[in-house]
């Protein structure tokens, strides 16, 4: 009986301390949540997430906080109507991350940089930017959202931001975030597969990670602590720099291709022009960025090659005829003219003069 009353007491204890904890931490220094990129985010069944629609919240790290707004529609981007004038001229963006452009105030953000330029150029056309970008989408989803979305703007130019994680991410069915739909290359061309995506099924877990200060501070502890395990393994995302690819990322990449040239198709048929835009990681920018990428990975030169997916997206552009850009060039111009960085150090987007330099140099392609 005793045994009884001490276990019970212990759990009591432990229950009223957790509680004045939580109730501390709310007071002192609320977190949103353990995973801030996460929040702003639903379950959508054909991307598998999509923004909410209409909703404000704050991004907060060490290296930047940021208000991000969504309109009607779900995008960081103005109230546009899909119907346009004849005599406008309209670029729609797609992309993941970098395109969304959390990291930095809207309008910071390179389509609003884009917009501004084109506006100043193209006074008599009204230019008009739409910001289609989600965090974690991949080429696949892009395409997904071209068609039910993208396609409804009636667009002049599509901007294809691509990025490295693109390649391997178009091959899986599964993110981070969740999952996510796949394309399959079939005789008959691509095939689409895990739509309508599994509904996630919040669980205990899930509602602590929402509503509890404690558990988003031990969530993150415990990513921290997985990261420094794995710190010395090399993501399979990450193995687009080798030299020489395994058969799976030989697929993706043949998937990838086949779903630019169908972006490509379908936005022609739409009476418009696709332009893909290559997007520079921090190591193609500065050289000691890659050499710290390599000492983290434990990779040699001979076997990597950081510029090697940038060469390899270019040679199939070419090939299939699909405009391409590179503005890693202009990076690394801007980084060493000025010895600004383009980039945060650790969250690995760019800051605002990132931004600016890609708003700009994709305003003076399309100008030319």
């Amino acid at each position: 009986m005793n045994f009884l009353k001490k276990a019970a007491f212990s759990a009591f204890s432990f229950a009223f301390f957790l509680f004045l904890g939580e109730l501390f931490l709310r007071w002192v220094a609320p977190l949103e949540q353990a995973n801030h990129h996460k929040l702003f985010c639903e379950y959508d069944s054909l991307l598998g997430w999509s923004k909410v629609p209409g909703y404000s919240g704050r991004h907060q790290t060490p290296e930047y906080e940021t208000l991000e707004t969504f309109n009607s529609k779900g995008l960081r981007s103005p109230e546009y109507p899909y119907e346009k004038d004849s005599s406008q001229y309209r670029v729609l963006v797609l992309g993941d991350s970098y395109a969304e452009g959390y990291t930095v105030g809207f309008d910071s953000v390179f389509t609003r940089v884009l917009e501004r330029q084109l506006q100043q150029k193209m006074a008599d056309r009204a230019p008009q930017v739409v910001n289609g970008g989600t965090g974690g989408y991949s080429t696949d989803q892009e395409l997904l959202f071209y068609r039910s979305e993208g396609r409804r703007y009636d667009p002049d130019l599509v901007v294809l931001l691509f990025c490295i994680n693109d390649v391997w991410f178009n091959s899986q069915d599964k993110y981070w975030r969740g999952a996510k739909p796949v394309f399959r290359l079939t005789g008959n061309g691509l095939k689409l597969e895990n739509v309508p995506v599994p509904e996630p099924h919040p669980g205990v877990k899930s509602w602590l990670l929402e509503h509890s200060q404690i558990a988003k501070r031990l969530k993150i502890v415990k990513d921290k602590a997985m990261l420094a395990r794995e710190g010395e393994k090399l993501p399979e995302d990450y193995r687009v720099y080798a030299k020489k690819y395994a058969p799976a990322m030989d697929t993706a990449w043949t998937v990838t291709e086949a779903l630019i040239s169908q972006l490509d198709k379908e936005v022609e048929e739409d009476g418009g022009k696709l332009l893909v835009c290559f997007v520079p990681e921090q190591e193609m920018v500065d050289p000691q960025r890659w050499q710290a990428f390599k000492t983290t990975y434990g990779i040699d030169d001979p076997e990597y090659d950081c510029f090697k997916p940038a060469v390899k997206l270019s040679d199939f552009c070419r090939r299939d005829s699909v405009e391409f850009m590179d503005p890693t060039a202009a990076f690394r111009k801007a980084f060493q003219q000025s010895g600004t960085q383009l980039f945060f150090p650790k969250d690995s987007h760019w800051n605002a003069e990132g931004h600016r330099v890609i708003g700009e140099e994709l305003a003076r392609r399309i100008l030319d």
